[in-house]
Order: structure tokens, then sequence, then C-alpha cells
């Protein structure tokens, strides 16, 4: 995200008061996309509750088909705006151009539930300074992307196997 202004310095980003970078491991969780105010903070509540550091959530869904669910857009951020007015919690959303990001997002890589926390808990050994990944009260009734969405009820143990291996590649898990 931001170079390094000398060789061993890590950079450290504040965002919303929390850092990211440095010996910060940031855990950003949520749902694939905003389909409905009681799924948004059903889930942003599971993952506040977990700790984690930010809630994510896709008010826009571009699709190549016009006749697939494009998000609900406008709505879509006011849903997560009451997300953070309950939680606290700090809003990601997606970009249009993945370029734009230096993130590992382990939940679309790997489209595969069964992967995701394989390749975070790599992702938290080798160093990053944090991963988004997908929850959502119930993946088996997501508008998209059900497959690689983590239920809500399994997040707080996911998290605390991430927090240990992050914690042996020396970094602490932002909360």
């Amino acid at each position: 995200m931001i170079a390094a202004e000398q060789e061993n310095e890590q950079a450290v980003l504040q965002i919303a008061g929390r850092p990211i970078g440095g010996p910060h491991f940031s855990l950003i969780a949520g749902p694939c996309t905003v389909e409905s105010r009681e799924q948004v903070l059903d889930a942003a509540q599971a993952v506040s509750d977990a700790g984690a550091t930010m809630f994510r959530g896709g008010a826009y869904k571009p699709r190549t088909s016009p006749y697939a669910f494009q998000g609900l857009g406008q709505e879509g951020l006011r849903l997560l705006a009451e997300a953070k007015e309950q939680t606290g919690l700090p809003i990601v959303t997606e970009v249009m151009d993945a370029r734009d990001l230096d993130a590992v997002d382990p939940s679309h890589a790997a489209g595969r539930r069964d992967l995701v926390e394989p390749m975070s808990l790599a992702a938290a050994a080798g160093g990053a300074d944090g991963i988004i990944v997908e929850v959502h009260p119930r993946p088996e009734e997501a508008i998209c992307d059900a497959a690689q969405q983590l239920p809500a009820a399994e997040f707080a143990d996911y998290l605390e196997r991430v927090r240990a291996v992050a914690a042996v590649a020396g970094k602490v898990l932002v909360s």
C-alpha cells in the first residue's frame, strides 16, 4: 500500500483508529453481498463479537449479465453505514479494479469454503498485514458466492486459529 521510506521500515496505516501493517494483523470480514438489513446487521454483529478489525460487504456487484443481481447500490451503502453505527467497525467495500488494492482475499481466491481457512493461515504465517474474508449468517441462502462464505456461527473459532498463526509470524490482531 505504501512504500517504506527506509529499507527495514514497515509502513503502518491508520484506518478509523485501527492500525494496519507493521506488527499489526487485520481481519476484515463480512458477506460478499449486502442482501438485506437483517443479513448485514447479523453478520456485522457476529464478526464484531468475534473480534474482527473491520466489516466488509459488497453494495455494488457488477456482473457480465444485465439480468444478474447487481447489488443494492445506495441502499447497500446505507445498510453498511447502519452496521458501522451498530458495531463501531469501520466499513470496507469493493473497488471496481482489484489492481487498486494490496490485500489478501482467500474467499475470492479459493472460491470454496474448505480452502478459505488454509489460505488464511498461509497468509498469516507468511506475514501478511491482513486478510479479507467473507462471512454470512446463512451462507446457503446467499444471493451469490455462497460456496466461499464462512458461516457466521463458525467465524469466532476461525478468527482464533488465524490469530494464533499471525502471532507466530510476529503480528497482533487488531480488533
